[in-house]
């Protein structure tokens, strides 16, 4: 992609207006002293002295946080949290960055989802414990996913994109309300439906698939996606995503990780290559760049290949980011993408 031409895009996305649906999760860090451990009185254990927490979006959050800092005009959440102190510390991390919440249906059925990271210190070291992931154990009423249907239908004319997130188990997206949406995007030309999905991607007719490798496998119905090496594996690749396109998908991007991804429209399967990014690296919430950066562009009107280098650009950029899910800025897509093209990544 031309440099000027990455700018007009960049440009673009201001008057980009996103809707985000799925599954909106909270990412929570603890930090115990470990020094300041005591052995209890009551129990043969030693305690857990936390001194600081922090919280970030997880999960559709992220996605929706990477579409604020890509300069998005537009963003409005549709999902169900539970009326609880994680969904009110998660609405407030949503609006400060002028995400509209409006739309989220709180339940007294539902747990807000947070992935809870205990973080225990030492003398030298920090390791991370076993995580405690908060999720609720049923699917959520059909009254409240008719609910979100309902809203998102009659809004869908103010919005550019609509993304879609599928990501825990008994989450909000249900296999009637991926029907639902599925007949929305079924009928619409002009908005953009983009779907991840962790379990079954192959059920977002009409959309824009945006599963990983192993995701593709096993919607395929395969082990993976090619055991050979060269042009084998690069020809096994694209045959995997026109598949997938036949599956059903309106455009199809399988990411690979550091190598990027392969991505289709219809008019023919292409490798996107990835960007070298020199370690330390934390690939948590790479995908939920991707996906905000692809989403985003093709809805300010690039092409799968030109929305495929965007998604790579902007991963390229939170995987450098320690301990955290980050976001990608314009400004660092760009001065990624000089780096790049003065030799300085490949």
């Amino acid at each position: 992609m031309k440099e000027h031409r990455l700018l007009k895009l960049l440009e673009s996305l201001k008057n980009v207006r996103a809707a985000i649906l799925g599954d909106v999760c909270l990412d929570a860090y603890w930090y115990a002293d470990m020094r300041r451990s005591e052995l209890s009185r009551e129990t043969p254990h030693y305690n857990r002295p936390v001194y600081r927490e922090s919280y970030s979006g997880g999960a559709l959050a992220n996605v929706a946080s990477n579409l604020a800092s890509l300069g998005v005009g537009r963003i409005t959440i549709f999902t169900i949290l539970g009326q609880d102190w994680r969904g009110q510390i998660l609405k407030g991390i949503l609006e400060n960055q002028n995400i509209d919440t409006s739309k989220i249906i709180f339940s007294d059925n539902r747990l807000t989802p947070m992935f809870l990271k205990p973080m225990l210190e030492g003398y030298q070291t920090t390791q991370e414990a076993p995580r405690y992931d908060f999720l609720t154990d049923h699917p959520p009423e059909r009254e409240s996913t008719e609910r979100l249907a309902r809203s998102l239908s009659g809004a869908l004319e103010e919005f550019d994109c609509v993304l879609l997130g599928d990501q825990v188990p008994d989450g909000i997206i249900t296999t009637e309300l991926i029907e639902r949406l599925a007949e929305l995007a079924e009928r619409q030309e002009r908005v953009f439906f983009t779907a991840d999905s962790r379990y079954r991607i192959e059920q977002f007719r009409h959309m824009v698939w945006k599963p990983n490798d192993i995701e593709a496998a096993k919607a395929l119905g395969v082990s993976s996606i090619s055991s050979g090496t060269g042009k084998r594996r690069e020809a096994d690749r694209q045959e995997a995503v026109r598949n997938l396109l036949k599956m059903g998908a309106r455009m199809v991007f399988m990411t690979l990780g550091k190598e990027g991804c392969v991505a289709t429209d219809g008019s023919g399967a292409v490798h996107v290559p990835g960007f070298k990014v020199p370690p330390p690296l934390d690939f948590v919430g790479a995908g939920d760049a991707f996906h905000a950066a692809i989403a985003a562009s093709l809805a300010a009107g690039s092409t799968a290949e030109e929305a495929a280098f965007m998604g790579n650009l902007a991963a390229s950029i939170t995987v450098a980011k320690i301990e955290t899910t980050g976001t990608a800025s314009p400004e660092e897509i760009l001065s990624q993408y000089r780096k790049h093209a003065a030799g300085g990544s490949d």
